[in-house]
């Protein structure tokens, strides 16, 4: 959840829709989105993004490898059976700029899911990302995990960030320790439209449990890239069905942030 010191209406976004975010996946999940809406009367509008690639669309001489990936062959890349590119904040904001209530998005990093908005409705971009960052995961940057969601409030010069739960915590440790979770620097993590540097921020307790950060920067990257991920059947189990071995882990050079993205706005008001 956000608040900003700009005023706008909710959203909702979501991202890598049916875990994997392929376009299968966005169907599914908008299935159930568009069920609920009706059973529910809700007059939202609906937004699908989708993220599956074609192999035959991809380009070999402006993909590389990400470690320990080695270099990729057009064999390889034709040999998957789903390929989809993870998107950075710009298709769902772009969705959201076009009248968007609901966002489904297909393969996306989890922190472009929560970036979106804020990003979009004017607030800086190194306090946003690495708000973002820690929000990922919910109650996980607090004392009690299992406790629920956190609430971030992104102003211009750094983020608050508390427990949704009265009797939960935030502490300058719980909140600071989120960014060892599923990166290789605690201090950096790129995106596709740049890096979150965290090395220079400071954590600082508000109250037994709120959390203030400030000294986040976003270093915007010189050339956009979109990271592919793709698999292929390797056999069958009896008890499994098929067997997918993990095969493209790799980053594609594109012209623009939204260049491999499809988003539709359904007119459904």
């Amino acid at each position: 959840m956000w608040s900003g010191t700009t005023a706008g209406q909710p959203t909702a976004p979501n991202g890598s829709c049916g875990t994997s975010g392929t376009d299968a996946g966005v169907d599914w999940v908008a299935g159930i989105t568009r069920e609920i809406l009706a059973g529910e009367g809700l007059d939202l509008r609906l937004a699908t993004i989708y993220s599956s690639q074609r192999a035959a669309d991809l380009d070999l001489d402006r993909i590389r490898p990400l470690p320990p990936a080695g270099d990729l062959d057009r064999a390889t890349l034709e040999s998957c059976a789903n390929i989809v590119g993870m998107m950075g904040h710009e298709p769902i904001a772009a969705a959201l700029t076009d009248g968007a209530d609901v966002v489904l998005a297909g393969r996306a990093t989890d922190t472009a899911v929560a970036a979106a908005y804020p990003l979009l409705r004017g607030m800086p971009a190194g306090p946003v990302w690495h708000a973002a960052k820690i929000v990922e995961c919910g109650g996980q940057c607090t004392t009690n995990p299992r406790a629920g969601g956190v609430l971030a409030t992104v102003d211009a010069t750094g983020f608050t960030i508390e427990p949704l739960d009265p009797a939960n915590a935030c502490t300058p440790t719980s909140v600071a320790a989120h960014m060892l979770y599923e990166t290789v620097d605690p201090f950096t993590m790129r995106e596709p439209a740049g890096t979150i540097e965290v090395g220079d921020a400071v954590y600082r307790a508000l109250d037994e449990r709120r959390v203030r950060v400030e000294g986040s920067r976003f270093e915007p990257a010189a050339q956009h890239t979109i990271k592919l991920e793709g698999a292929r059947i390797t056999g069958y189990e009896t008890e499994r069905g098929a067997v997918y071995e993990f095969v493209l882990n790799h980053v594609v050079e594109v012209p623009s942030p939204t260049s491999l993205f499809r988003v539709y706005l359904e007119d459904n008001r």
